[in-house]
């Protein structure tokens, strides 16, 4: 990701997330506190949490994410379909996305 502003600001009812950063910068929101994530930290997001994430800077910023259960691949292989690479994220349909895959857009 790279210069991404923010995604919606979702509330994943049924999965735990763990975001670790591999390379960059990573801002990330939990609950409205603030999280500077740099390469090699990670950050656990237990379920009901409204969270968000964002690349602040110019430069890449690459993470992987954990999710608890781990049957939210079609959600991401969706966000996929729907964003290639270099497309601008249009949030009314990723909140369309979101809510398929029990989160609560939070704004």
């Amino acid at each position: 990701m790279r210069g991404l502003s923010g995604s919606t600001a979702p509330c994943a009812l049924g999965y735990y997330h763990t975001f670790y950063v591999i390379e960059g910068l990573v801002r990330i929101v939990l609950d409205g506190k603030t999280v500077e994530a740099t390469a090699g930290t990670s950050v656990y997001i237990p379920a009901g949490i409204v969270h968000q994430f964002s690349n602040p800077g110019p430069e890449r910023a690459r993470m992987m994410e954990i999710d608890t259960p781990g049957n939210f691949q079609a959600y991401f292989e969706e966000l996929g379909q729907a964003f290639p690479i270099g497309t601008p994220i249009d949030q009314a349909w990723m909140v369309h996305i979101q809510q398929q895959y029990d989160f609560i857009p939070v704004h």
